[in-house]
């Protein structure tokens, strides 16, 4: 963790040779910079904050968010073509924020949507400013900073890292609400450091350990959706050297690799009950989210289109007869908002099927856009990052809360990776010869 991450600036920033002052003070801002981008983004984890430090710490942030975007106006060209790039995000964006004139909970929707566009901009400031690589650096310093805090309160003061009491006693959710926000943000964070112990030999011993402690976090949590994801995460990687590999090797390969999916799912589906009960500790209907899902569903075809606004579904009287006839409403009355606990239900609910299709078809863009480049000898390890990024949040969505459509860390890099996919792709069509380092066009 000791390793400076090298931030290239755009040429027309660059000091003059002789400028020995303008240089020091270039990269003291550029190390300020770096710093507040990760601090922002440790924020936007959903950390487990002291409800009268939330107001202050989100007019932080958007100051912090304000400052990172503005340091970069200068280049607003530039920037500018990086945040056009992706039609289906920017209309995903778009129906969200207009969905305040249809909303069921417009105040909610108003509020939220504020914090939406937050931490999209975050992502297009991301895309715009650092490489790949330097990004997946930049995960890594995030996650390794939540990992340590995480461990620190948990054995120092167990009753706030901690589970205490119910079904999770014991269980370490460390600066965090719950124990599955701990579980999901290290198993985004496990590959990143193992890819970067591989990429870096130097510091190699301090990146696997840094691994090891993210490994017993996601073990300690309880979390067998992370553990699962986990597993699902290193399988991909013999995917990786697959498509590096020659033409007529990498057919071969995937045609292999298609057989033996195939067969996977087969057995999986026909031992589904094993799988969910015994393995996962779970009952066949996830612990009662089928009914909760049912609802939501014959609610959501209610208003099939736009749904109910951005945040206005659970925010609103139109959530009472799920409330009602099922294990949602004590969550309720609790003072906890309550969520599908599936991100592709819920999105379906807040902004209908024009935006859910809208989110599924960015997301399968992106992921076409880093295999792509997994093929280019011109990249390394960070597109394989990328790739196992996009398809873990999209899978925590099936039975956790949102990581798309939300004010969090997992939505601010989703974006990130879209965006600079998109433009490594479209450079590398233009230039096929050409070494891509940083994804200012």
């Amino acid at each position: 963790m000791n390793q400076t991450i090298s931030v290239p600036a755009p040429q027309s920033n660059r000091a003059a040779p002789n400028s020995t002052h303008l240089t020091h003070s270039t990269h003291w801002t550029e190390k300020l910079e770096l710093a507040l981008l990760i601090l922002t983004l440790l924020y936007f984890t959903e950390l487990n904050i002291e409800p009268q430090l939330i107001s202050l710490a989100n007019v932080a942030s958007y100051g912090v968010v304000g400052v990172l975007v503005c340091l970069n106006l200068k280049h607003w060209k530039r920037l500018l073509y990086v945040s056009i790039c992706d039609l289906p995000l920017l209309l995903l964006l778009g129906v969200a924020t207009l969905s305040v004139f249809w909303s069921s909970a417009p105040d909610f929707t108003s509020d939220e949507t504020k914090a939406l566009l937050r931490a999209s901009a975050l992502g297009f400031y991301m895309a715009f400013r650092y490489s790949p690589r330097e990004q997946m650096r930049i995960l890594v310093w995030t996650v390794g900073i939540a990992a340590v805090l995480s461990s620190f309160y948990a054995v120092t003061m167990p009753s706030y890292g901690t589970h205490i009491g119910g079904e999770h006693a014991g269980l370490w959710k460390g600066i965090y609400a719950h124990k599955q926000y701990l579980g999901r943000l290290m198993t985004v964070g496990l590959v990143p450091f193992v890819l970067c112990g591989f990429d870096s030999p130097r510091h190699r011993h301090l990146y696997f350990a840094g691994a090891g402690l993210v490994l017993m976090l996601i073990l300690l949590s309880g979390s067998k959706t992370s553990l699962t994801l986990l597993i699902l995460s290193l399988t991909l990687l013999p995917f990786y050297q697959m498509v590096r590999q020659s033409f007529k090797t990498r057919v071969v390969l995937l045609s292999l690799a298609v057989v033996v999916t195939g067969l996977a799912v087969i057995l999986l589906v026909t031992n589904i009950e094993t799988v969910i009960v015994n393995g996962l500790g779970k009952s066949l209907d996830l612990n009662s989210r089928g009914p909760v899902w049912a609802f939501a569903i014959e609610k959501g075809f209610q208003q099939p289109w736009l749904g109910y606004g951005y945040s206005g579904f659970w925010t609103s009287s139109e959530a009472q007869t799920i409330y009602n006839g099922t294990w949602a409403g004590a969550i309720a009355r609790s003072g906890v908002r309550f969520h599908a606990h599936n991100g592709f239900i819920d999105t379906f609910l807040q902004v209908g099927l024009v935006g859910l299709g809208l989110c599924i078809l960015m997301f399968l863009r992106s992921i076409r856009d880093a295999v792509t480049l997994m093929t280019s000898r011109e990249y390394g390890v960070e597109t394989f990052w990328m790739l196992q990024f996009l398809i873990i949040t999209l899978l925590f969505n099936v039975t956790e809360t949102r990581t798309f459509l939300a004010s969090n860390t997992f939505w601010t890099i989703t974006i990130s990776i879209a965006l600079m996919a998109k433009l490594q792709c479209r450079r590398r069509w233009r230039h096929p010869a050409q070494m891509i380092e940083n994804p200012i066009p």
